[in-house]
């Protein structure tokens, strides 16, 4: 079984010998599962095996300064006071967590591992479509008392490797590497992202920053307009985190409350029509009154801009 250590409203199951408890931020529990590899299909662990293997050689290229903390990482919670009716339990899983002490700080990243493609906007969180990694990231801060350091996906590869006299080819590595990039936000902090990997040669192709050039070589600590888009301060993640959980309140209370309009979400990335395994019986058609998408797009500041509004209203 797992030991837990009991905080304000907040359970978790902490590694051995870590005596720091913060508390959390809703009512729950984190028990740390054990037995994480026997639990994976056998196309994720040999992804996996691919990551161990090429992609983190790129992220933990400075010493290895960060440390994973937590893999498969069970999160149990209980719903918010302010949902509408009833009770409720909020569970997922983390596939990891790593940790970085910089500058007395302790920073935190949430990575999720995904078999497909999958892209990430401020607007899919600001209108509930993937809060999955801000939720996570909400619940790793409270517990270890840390910064955001980024919330990712990681795309997982078989793709195999040729060996050459023992060595790696380099242009198959550099392939590789962004198979495995990693997408989603980062802390808008050079020390931070220079601690994700050390190499601003090979930064593009294992983060979502890219820096910029001169005479051809990347110039260290300066980042792409581009870029930019990517990157967030530690204020915007505090927005997307208050966000999120006001969000998550108020989408367990419509579903507590049986509100399920067909009424299918349409992004920049996302078509909520496309893959959906009910659309032969949901009665969705354009061509009838009253059938439309919701065109949820909306760009990144202006999203920022209602957080904050949000903030001053709450």
């Amino acid at each position: 079984g797992n030991d837990y250590v009991y905080m304000d409203g907040f359970s978790t199951a902490l590694p051995a010998g870590d005596e720091t408890v913060e508390t959390g931020f809703v009512p729950g529990s984190i028990p740390a599962e054990t037995g994480a590899v026997e639990s994976m299909t056998p196309a994720l662990h040999a992804g996996l095996l691919t990551l161990l293997h090429l992609g983190d050689d790129a992220l933990t290229s400075d010493a290895g300064r960060w440390e994973t903390v937590y893999n498969m990482l069970s999160l149990y919670g209980q719903l918010d006071e302010r949902a509408d009716s009833g009770d409720g339990l909020l569970t997922g899983k983390i596939d990891r967590v790593d940790v970085l002490n910089l500058h007395s700080d302790l920073y935190a990243r949430v990575i999720d591992y995904k078999t497909g493609n999958t892209a990430l906007g401020l607007d899919d969180v600001y209108f509930g479509l993937r809060l999955q990694l801000f939720l996570y990231l909400d619940a790793v801060l409270a517990l270890r008392g840390a910064k955001p350091a980024g919330v990712f996906y990681q795309k997982l590869s078989e793709a195999p490797m040729r060996l050459a006299g023992g060595r790696i080819d380099e242009k198959l590595a550099a392939r590789q590497r962004k198979k495995l990039r990693l997408t989603g936000f980062i802390l808008e902090d050079p020390d931070v992202i220079e601690q994700m990997c050390a190499d601003p040669e090979i930064m593009d192709q294992v983060l979502p920053v890219e820096p910029r050039t001169k005479g051809g070589r990347a110039l260290p600590g300066e980042f792409t307009e581009r870029s930019r888009s990517r990157m967030l301060s530690e204020e915007a993640f505090g927005l997307l985190r208050r966000h999120t959980r006001r969000k998550l309140t108020e989408l367990a209370g419509d579903a507590l409350a049986g509100k399920a309009a067909v009424s299918p979400a349409l992004t920049q990335d996302l078509d909520a029509c496309k893959y959906c395994r009910f659309r032969s019986i949901c009665g969705f058609d354009e061509s009838l009154p009253g059938c439309e998408r919701r065109n949820l797009q909306m760009d990144s500041e202006e999203v920022l801009q209602r957080m904050r509004k949000e903030d001053e209203n709450a």
